[in-house]
């Protein structure tokens, strides 16, 4: 009896070791089952109606920042005041122009461009009825650009001066947001406006405005290079050492939806999406879905940043930028360089 109550003993120990055992492995192996991880919650600058606008939009109506560990709360602004909620650091993250950027390191704000957001995509535009037919007509012409530290702005002066002009001597230059351009446009306040995609599709298809020339076409007859980077994806830099995985999940996620945009054009036909971008007619669809998918960049690597870079030199070169920041402005967070 006393040789039985042992071995039952001794099983029994050996059970429950073994079954501390698989509590340990099952805890060691399988805590995102048992335990998910909080979400890393980002406040995010997007524009409001634009390209970009759409892009985020996607990634909240897709889920693609949450496969990414993130709950992004993106921001709504107009172009000049998306720029301003980053400089003073109303949110955490959002887009800059690289000349814009540049010049706030020069002024002491240590943007920081971590990906490309947006290719330049901006039309210079005037009404139907108007006798300006080619860019060359546009000098002493009334001329409505965004606000001066954008990178709509930035990036229009550089292709002037690429072309030996000084774009404030050339053209009487208005600014304003957007929205008041256009209405400008139809008061006949201005001459000629910039105006960004969709809406140069839209009121193009609408019969509202006629496309003179775009800045992607200026830039390429003179420039020879790779597309001009009208946005990259930034934040301050402090933020992005404290936040590189976080920084690179949002890069990625952008890149997926503006995967999506180029390559799947049912995107464009969700009633959310149309609501977004402003589309009322199957003739505005047809312009958007053609034109909108350009503006989006494929990707971020050493190629790029180069390019980047270069466009700042151009920019010292011809006066723009009265020097190029000490210290890099432009950076990739891993090794695919997204």
């Amino acid at each position: 009896m006393r040789t039985i109550k042992s071995q039952s003993r001794s099983i029994g120990e050996r059970g429950w070791c073994l079954l501390a055992l698989l509590a340990l492995l099952l805890s060691t192996f399988q805590p995102s089952c048992r335990h998910p991880s909080t979400p890393n919650r980002i406040v995010v600058a997007t524009s409001q109606g634009g390209a970009l606008g759409f892009a985020s939009e996607l990634i909240k109506q897709r889920g693609i920042d949450k496969k990414r560990g993130l709950a992004v709360d993106f921001r709504l602004f107009s172009p000049d005041q998306g720029e301003l909620a980053l400089f003073n650091r109303v949110v955490d993250a959002g887009y800059f122009g690289p000349v814009s950027a540049a010049k706030a390191n020069l002024e002491g704000r240590a943007i920081t461009l971590f990906g490309a957001a947006l290719l330049n995509h901006y039309s210079i535009v005037v009404k139907p009825g108007s006798p300006i037919k080619t860019f060359d007509q546009l000098k002493g012409r009334r001329l409505g650009t965004v606000e001066r530290y954008t990178g709509g702005y930035t990036s229009l002066a550089t292709v002037f001066a690429v072309r030996g002009l000084d774009l404030e001597r050339y053209c009487t230059v208005i600014t304003g947001s957007p929205t008041a351009l256009t209405s400008f446009l139809e008061r006949g306040d201005v001459d000629a406006i910039i105006l960004f995609e969709p809406q140069t599709s839209i009121l193009t298809a609408r019969g509202a405005v006629r496309v003179v020339a775009t800045v992607r076409q200026l830039w390429a007859d003179v420039a020879h290079q790779q597309p001009l980077l009208l946005l990259g994806l930034a934040a301050q830099r402090d933020w992005i050492d404290r936040n590189k995985d976080v920084a690179s999940a949002l890069a990625a996620s952008y890149y997926e939806a503006f995967a999506m945009i180029r390559e799947d054009k049912s995107v464009f036909e969700a009633e959310w999406a149309k609501k977004v971008l402003g589309i009322r007619s199957d003739q505005e669809l047809a312009a958007v879905e053609k034109a909108l998918p350009l503006a989006y960049p494929s990707g971020w690597d050493a190629i790029a940043v180069r390019a980047a870079n270069l466009q700042l030199e151009k920019s010292v070169t011809l006066g723009l930028l009265r020097g190029v920041p000490p210290n890099p402005i432009f950076i990739t967070l891993d090794k695919t360089g997204r």
